[in-house]
């Protein structure tokens, strides 16, 4: 944990600098897309690491499981662990792929809607004075219903992957036992309790490690395009500093002047 943490305090190390380096221009980054990297997507860094290894770990369990559940149970494990692998999980790989494109969209309305409230923030005294206080308040107001409206979508494919996760350890026993009996076996403290742990094993493994693995390296890889796509954008390079600082000089000194000239 101390470990992810300070790799993501370097994350946001490397993005703060660049900060007093943009230009004014088209490519440059505002504020609140600054605030939004170093805030929400350096953090997604803490959680990828952790169950980025389940990608793999996962499906080698499963095969495990799988032998073993055949070799004590008999070939009604094999369908129901085969139902679990080919609609479950394929399921939830679905919903969390939907997700990552969710949280790419949350995180463009977000940039949008500090971007703004920052602008609020440094004109609020010529905002006062000209009134313009509602207009303002409609326009942060619609940006949170549109971000609000994604954020409502995300967490409802968060629900449906915890209510799955919460199924697979009824549906997939039921399939399992009735198979068993149909097939001419019969259901006994070895096979209830066998069949039980197994899908324990699998529900915790496959359906929660493995979807928040899918979910966390999702996440994480938008994480890393948003932050690489703000690294790569131009430098203010000294000719442009040298350039503003002239002009601005030049300014200064023709102010001066024209006091003069009418003292």
């Amino acid at each position: 944990d101390n470990t992810t943490t300070k790799k993501s305090s370097n994350i946001s190390r490397s993005i703060k600098p660049k900060k007093k380096s943009k230009t004014k221009n088209s490519t440059s980054a505002s504020s609140g897309q600054i605030m939004n990297l170093v805030s929400n997507d350096a953090e997604r860094f803490l959680l990828a690491p952790l169950f980025i290894s389940y990608l793999f770990w996962a499906p080698l369990q499963a095969i495990a499981t799988l032998f073993v559940g055949v070799a004590v149970v008999g070939p009604a494990f094999a369908i129901g662990v085969g139902l679990l692998l080919v609609f479950f999980v394929p399921l939830q790989i679905f919903l969390m792929k939907r997700f990552a494109v969710l949280r790419l969209r949350v995180a463009k309305i977000t940039d949008a809607r500090v971007t703004l409230i920052s602008q609020i923030i440094s004109g609020c005294r010529v905002m006062k004075m000209s009134a313009w206080e509602h207009q303002f308040d409609d326009r942060i107001a619609k940006i949170r219903r549109l971000e609000i409206n994604q954020i409502s979508k995300a967490n409802r494919l968060k629900a449906l992957n915890e209510a799955i996760y919460f199924s697979v350890n009824v549906v997939v026993p039921i399939v399992i036992f009735l198979v068993h009996v149909y097939s001419g076996g019969v259901l006994d403290p070895r096979v209830v309790f066998t069949t039980m742990s197994f899908i324990n094993i699998l529900q915790l493994e496959v359906t929660k490690h493995f979807s928040i693995g899918v979910m966390s390296g999702s996440e994480c890889w938008v994480s890393i395009s948003r932050i690489q796509k703000f690294l790569e954008t131009p430098e203010l390079t000294s000719a442009l500093i040298t350039t503003r600082s002239s002009s601005s000089i030049d300014d200064d000194t023709q102010k001066k002047h024209c006091t003069n000239k009418n003292s």
